[in-house]
């Protein structure tokens, strides 16, 4: 039996799962950021790096099962920019109008430009940084 098959796409707990990863990651993380110590290992490597083996390898199976659903191909990618996009755009704003004119007020160096946000945050969206 293959695991497509066995496997249920809408009764199975993998979404949590997923979630209990990217909380190992964050408690990987706070060893370090919070002078906790040393971070735990398991097997020589670090808590954190096999939590993201971990999320990684289980999203890339959950999106792999989505392409290969049946749907067409155009079905698909518009899906998926529909799912990424919001996000990222929301998180180039913060980061050019939030996050860098805090870092400008708070010590930094350069200069902040509000016509530099807005081509940093347009060039992004098109997904050509240069």
């Amino acid at each position: 039996m293959s695991l497509l098959a066995f496997f249920s796409p809408r009764n199975n707990s993998l979404n949590a799962l997923r979630l209990g990863l990217a909380l190992l990651v964050i408690v990987s993380h706070s060893s370090a950021l919070g002078a906790y110590g040393s971070e735990f290992t398991i097997g020589g490597e670090a808590l954190g790096r096999w939590a993201v083996f971990g999320f990684f390898g289980l999203s890339g199976f959950l999106i792999t099962r989505s392409r290969l659903s049946g749907r067409p191909v155009s079905d698909y990618y518009r899906a998926r920019v529909l799912r990424i996009f919001p996000a990222f755009a929301v998180s180039l704003l913060v980061v050019a109008f939030v996050m860098a004119p805090l870092s400008h007020f708070f010590g930094s160096t350069g200069r902040y430009s509000p016509v530099d946000a807005l081509s940093f945050f347009f060039r992004n969206l098109a997904l050509y940084p240069l």
